[in-house]
């Protein structure tokens, strides 16, 4: 398969340096004690929401973006990966604002129709709910009242349906990024394309040829749609073995976050917050390596510890 060679070796060069800033920001972020924390995630929330108001208003702040702006973002889908550990943590410490947010976000996901936004509330939702008798009615009765409304809605109907025969240019762009993986994958021998040589390897199908016809084929053709295909594509079985630790890491951070009745450090709940957002941006909607997600998650990586969280928690109770 063809290299990039250039591409290959500034990707590195790039990597470098996100590495070190990484790593400076863990510095700097550890520091700050569980008050201060909390309120800068709760102005970048603020933040967030004017930008959502640009977004549902169709203020477009710059010229060079996608025909559904969100003040800063180019596209909501770019807004929600951004949105993704904020409201996480904001949800899991209870904030006293978490309410107002999580409403006005769902809210925004409706009138913009964004499906990564609303998959962005259900997982914030889902480290929080606990079903208990009392509590099971009005869960259930919400749960009926959302299915009534997504089957009502044909942006939200069309996304769901996941079929390589769909008209939806979301879904089939999804598609093409995991069918690009799967050949790329095959092709080297299980050891994949090379470090950001996604889209340029010259692997296409079927889906390929339905975006070329509709004259998409750049459409998400560099970041494979999700990273997860990316990342497969790319890296073959270090791909695999790497998303296969991912998802065991990711799944210690859903005990962790849905444990919410031991104290724990700010910080811990911010970096499990951080780890788990990028499940969004893997399976649902990637924007390439060097995005605030995957900064955000490998500072994590660098910070997190399990065990010193699990004894801070003992020595507090």
């Amino acid at each position: 398969m063809p290299l990039d060679i250039g591409r290959f070796i500034w990707s590195y060069v790039a990597l470098m340096f996100f590495a070190i800033g990484c790593f400076i920001f863990h510095s700097v972020i550890s520091e700050l004690q569980d008050d201060k924390l909390s309120k800068i995630i709760r102005a970048i929330l603020f933040f967030m929401l004017m930008n959502a108001i640009c977004g549902v208003l169709g203020i477009k702040m710059f010229p060079h973006m996608s025909h559904k702006p969100v003040g800063v973002f180019s596209e909501p889908s770019h807004f929600a990966l951004a949105l993704a550990p904020f409201i996480i943590y904001s949800c899991v410490i209870k904030d006293r604002w978490y309410k107002f947010f999580l409403f006005v976000f769902f809210v925004f996901a409706v009138l913009v129709q964004n499906l990564t936004t609303m998959i962005v509330i259900i997982l914030s939702l889902s480290l929080i709910t606990r079903v208990r008798l009392k509590t099971f009615v009005p869960i259930f009765i919400a749960i009926c009242i959302a299915v009534l409304f997504f089957a009502k809605s044909q942006y939200f109907t069309d996304r769901f349906s996941i079929s390589a025969e769909s008209d939806n240019i979301s879904v089939v762009v999804l598609l093409r990024g995991w069918e690009m993986a799967l050949l790329a994958f095959r092709e080297s021998g299980l050891w994949g394309g090379g470090f950001q040589q996604f889209g340029m390897l010259g692997l296409g199908g079927e889906l390929s040829d339905k975006l070329a016809a509709l004259k998409l084929s750049d459409q998400n053709l560099y970041d494979g749609g999700s990273s997860a295909a990316k990342i497969i594509g790319e890296l073959g079985v270090w791909g695999f073995a790497g998303l296969f630790f991912y998802l065991l890491l990711c799944m210690r951070c859903i005990v962790f976050l849905r444990h919410g009745d031991n104290p724990k450090k700010a910080i811990d709940i911010f970096f499990a917050a951080c780890v788990l957002a990028l499940l969004i941006e893997l399976f649902v909607r990637g924007v390439g390596y060097f995005s605030t997600g995957f900064f955000l998650a490998t500072t994590a990586v660098i910070g997190l510890d399990f065990r010193n969280a699990i004894k801070c928690q003992k020595n507090e109770a």
